[in-house]
């Protein structure tokens, strides 16, 4: 006799569930990521063009914040040989430029939050290697001010923080530390005033000395300004090293 599929069984859900996916995608089809064409359906995360020119960040690497360097003599970048960091060590995916840049601005400002799965799959690519040697044992996304997640809608770092935890199986806090001053935007400042403007920016939820390493999630990474003073707060709590991962170096 032939077995019916009933809906209890959990292939009835999976079927129902790729079935679902197929009619979302015919009804709002996928769209690259960094030239917003639309996809093939189950052709991948960026279309075949893009995927050739995505600017991956490669060695020769600065060994403190994965910047990339111009030298293979060179370990450290300019900026970190001239300012001492609070955070241990970062790493980003790719470098802030091109149809990258103009990928993040429309995530971040026409709301295209499609766009956050091919971001957290090809950070936690990059990072793979890393991660396994930090073994942080939280994520932590870099917070926003409630001012500004309302405007926007959203966090960002935050939604790929979760997505990050996923993939990597590492549990993240969400609300382990809160920015309680509304700063200004730091794209117009220099180095010394986003350090100005995000002193005491941050406040821990408590005491984090339970937890010996953390992993901080965030989109750009410019100055360092933001993973500095973060890093403290964490610190401050009781952590004790503070790994970040971006996506993107400025």
């Amino acid at each position: 006799m032939k077995k019916t599929l009933k809906l209890t069984d959990k292939k009835g859900f999976g079927y129902i569930k790729r079935a679902g996916e197929l009619a979302v995608g015919l009804l709002y089809p996928p769209r690259c990521p960094l030239c917003d064409r639309i996809l093939p359906l189950f052709g991948g995360r960026v279309c075949g063009d893009c995927r050739k020119k995505l600017p991956w960040i490669v060695q020769p690497y600065c060994l403190k914040c994965g910047k990339m360097l111009d030298a293979w003599e060179k370990e450290y970048c300019a900026d970190c040989l001239g300012h001492s960091h609070d955070f241990t060590q970062g790493i980003a995916a790719f470098c802030y430029a091109g149809d990258l840049r103009g990928s993040v601005q429309r995530m971040k400002f026409s709301g295209r939050r499609e766009y956050l799965d091919f971001y957290a799959e090809a950070m936690v690519y990059r990072a793979g290697k890393w991660i396994s040697l930090w073994k942080p044992q939280r994520i932590i996304p870099v917070p926003m001010h409630w001012k500004k997640k309302n405007r926007r809608g959203f966090n960002q770092a935050e939604l790929l923080a979760k997505k990050i935890g996923k993939l990597t199986g590492i549990p993240v806090l969400s609300r382990a530390v809160r920015k309680r001053k509304n700063t200004k935007d730091q794209k117009e400042l220099s180095g010394q005033e986003r350090r100005i403007n995000l002193k005491d920016a941050f406040e821990a939820a408590g005491d984090l000395s339970q937890i010996r390493s953390v992993l901080v999630i965030d989109d750009v990474y410019t100055t360092g300004s933001t993973m500095d003073e973060i890093s403290r707060t964490l610190k401050g709590a009781g952590v004790k090293h503070v790994f970040f991962l971006v996506l993107a170096h400025r």
